[in-house]
This record gives C-alpha cells, structure tokens and sequence, in this order.
C-alpha cells in the first residue's frame, strides 16, 4: 500500500473514532503510536524470553485472560481473548493490553480499556526462578493519573502472573528500575499478587479484620456485565475453612455500600442455609430460588470463583432448595465445578 493511501487511510479512521465517541478514552491513553518488538534488553538478569501459556495453546489461537481497565477507570479485572500462537507469547499478550494494540476495537466495544499506555513497548523479558523482570519503553510511563497508574501496575502484575511460571514481577523503563512512576505512584521492587489490593471495597471492616476476596457484578452497558475481583474485610472470627467459606458467602450476598458500582450476583430470592467441606470441596446449600434471574452462569461463576479463592478449597458443588443449579441450556452442574479457566469472555 501506498504512503498517500496509508495516510488517507489512518484519516478516515481517526475521523470515525472521533464521531464514534472514542475521545471519551484520551484522558488515560493520550495517543495512538504503532506496536512493535524490540530485541531482549542484554542488561536483564539471564533467564528465559518465553513462557508456556496456560491454557496449552492448540491451533492457530489459545484463549488468555488478560486485565482490562472499566469504562469509567475505577476497577480492574480479567477477560479472556483468543490471542493467535506466536514466539515469545508473553510478549504478545503484552501486546494486547496496550492501547491501540490488537484489541483495540473489541475491547472498546465491551466498553472496557487496554492498561497500559499506547505506544508501550516491551523491550525485553527475563523469567527466572518464577521471577519475571520486564523492560518497558518510556511510553510506558505516560499515564494519566495516580488513579491509572494503581490500576494499570496490578493489571500488569496480575495478567502477567496468570501464567504458571511467574510469581512476581519486576519493572523496569529503558534499562532502569522503576521506584515511582509519572504521577507519584510507588513502584515495589518486586511486585506479586499479595502487594497489590485489588479493587477494595469496604463492605465490612471492624477491629483485628482480615482481608477477604469476593468477585462481585459489575454491570455495563455495552456488555451486559462482567464479575469483577474485589478486596473487603471482616471483623468475623474464622477458625475453620468451613467458616471463612461462610463468611465470604455471606459477604458475596451483601448489598454493597451506597455509591459502588458494584452489585452482589445472588438475587434477594435466594439465602444461603449452610456448608459442608469435603476434603478440598465445598458444598454450599441455599434455600429459596433464583428467581427471576436470568444470568445463573454468573451466578454461578461468582459463587466458584470466590470460594476457589481460599486456599483449601479447589471446587464447588452448589445446591439450591435440594436441588441441583441448571444452566440456560439445560445442563444440571451435579458433579463440583472446579475454577472457570475463562472469565468474562470476549470474542472466543
């Protein structure tokens, strides 16, 4: 093609992201420069410059969740995508969390954001020792807020510890590690899962409170709605596994606070009556209905994902009224559900 034609090109398009109201999104992504791979940095510690993605990839594409930013920039939270197989798949993940990146246009039109600032590009990676130390381009540092960059570093961190062989992850810009970023935000020098408090919501907080993950609705308008992680408390004693899997449960049924985006996936319909552990799986009995509920594979999904959470527990069989949860399309779920490997899945 042509540089008249490209450029003609590259007008046309910027004209309809304008009319298409995507000047919504400038605030956090300030502009659009291409992607591209850059050789390993020689300066990273020795390690190796792939990973294997978890789920296998099998034909052409594999699905992966990566961490997106809402609509509104305030939470952040998975979405699977298929992402074509290719050498150094951390890297092209990577890709798509970049805004302006490949999926650009369908995560714009789940009305969610990419993390990480356009024109970011990885400069080189090193996995060693379930250590992933990454080098980012100065782009990375363009960010629009305190606010972006909170939610941009766990997005980072969690999307990048979704693979098997990464525990923690160090950052750095051009050569350099990075302590504080653009607008003031401190920079851990190792960052995992356990420094990064995902999406608090206060639901709960009292005197010697321990910190509990539940995943909670958030609805959206281009979507319908999607399950987001959040950090809340309670003040509760929890002795035993069977308790902390009541407790989050009836955390997960709460009514959040006024003025949260957040809404509890279970419908009022429904009251949770007790569990029973067996081994690593949780029974869990409600009595009532669902209701009108039209979403149970959320309802259901919500329920799994938080109590595969707690570290005894790896699957779930949920029992409503003495009977066994069916799904839309007609499938009962009487055998435990071990944790989704998609969450919140786009275009698969």
């Amino acid at each position: 093609m042509g540089l008249k034609k490209i450029l003609a090109l590259t007008l046309v398009l910027a004209m309809l992201s304008l009319m298409s109201g995507c000047a919504l999104l400038d605030w956090i992504f300030p502009d659009k420069t291409p992607l591209d791979d850059n050789p390993n940095n020689p300066n990273l510690p020795p390690g190796d410059d792939d990973l294997t993605p978890n789920p296998p990839v099998s034909g052409d594409a594999g699905q992966f969740q990566i961490w997106v930013i809402d609509h509104a920039g305030k939470s952040t939270f998975p979405v699977t995508l298929n992402i074509p197989k290719a050498e150094g798949i951390a890297r092209e993940v990577l890709k798509h969390m970049v805004e302006g990146g490949p999926s650009q246009e369908t995560l714009t039109q789940k009305g969610v954001r990419a993390a990480l600032p356009a024109g970011t590009l990885v400069l080189g990676i090193s996995i060693r020792d379930g250590v992933c130390t990454i080098d980012f381009n100065e782009k990375f540092l363009d960010t629009a807020d305190d606010g972006h960059e909170t939610l941009m570093l766990t997005a980072l961190v969690y999307t990048l510890t979704e693979f098997p062989t990464i525990e923690s992850v160090i950052i750095w810009v051009k050569g350099h590690p990075v302590s504080k970023m653009k607008h003031g935000t401190p920079v851990a020098p190792v960052l995992s899962r356990q420094t990064s408090m995902i999406n608090p919501v206060p639901l709960m907080v009292g005197t010697g409170a321990a910190q509990m993950k539940i995943w909670l609705r958030l609805d959206n308008l281009a979507s319908g709605a999607f399950l987001v992680p959040v950090t809340t408390f309670s003040s509760r004693p929890m002795n035993t596994t069977a308790e902390r899997v009541s407790e989050v449960i009836r955390l997960l049924m709460q009514t959040p606070p006024p003025g949260s985006r957040y809404s509890s996936p279970l419908p009022d319909s429904l009251h949770f009556r007790s569990v029973e552990i067996q081994g690593k799986t949780a029974n869990v009995y409600f009595d009532g209905s669902l209701g009108v509920t039209k979403q149970v594979d959320l309802l259901v999904g919500a329920v799994v994902l938080t109590l595969t959470e707690l570290p005894n527990i790896d699957k779930v069989r949920i029992t409503i009224s003495g009977e066994h949860v069916r799904l839309p399309d007609g499938k009962v779920l009487s055998e435990p559900i071990s944790r989704p490997v998609s969450v919140n899945p786009l275009a698969l």
